[in-house]
């Protein structure tokens, strides 16, 4: 059964490096390569849903953007499509937050 679960960002220091995981950065190719996740991928919101994007078989999508609402939109699409996907809450501003707050 496929679903969208949607997780805070302090279970990405977990799964960055599972193998089971692909961690997708769904902003523009610009605003990804200014900053983005280690280890994250960019397939752009916009390739997922003109359905322009491979995921390779096996893999559980992890999705953020910067706040978690364009996120939530490329989950569902991939959703529709058969996939378990995981959701950054927050997106990539949450993660930030939360890296400063692991300074601590």
């Amino acid at each position: 059964m496929s679903l969208i679960k949607n997780v805070s960002p302090e279970i990405l220091p977990e799964i960055e490096n599972n193998s089971k995981y692909l961690i997708i950065d769904v902003r523009d190719e610009n605003e990804y390569n200014v900053e983005h996740i280690k280890n994250a991928i960019n397939i752009p919101y916009e390739n997922i849903e003109r359905g322009n994007y491979k995921i390779p078989s096996g893999k559980i999508p992890v999705l953020y953007c910067m706040r978690g609402g364009i996120s939530m939109m490329a989950a569902r699409k991939l959703y529709e499509n058969g996939y378990e996907v995981l959701n950054i809450v927050g997106g990539l501003n949450a993660y930030k937050n939360y890296k400063k707050k692991s300074l601590y």
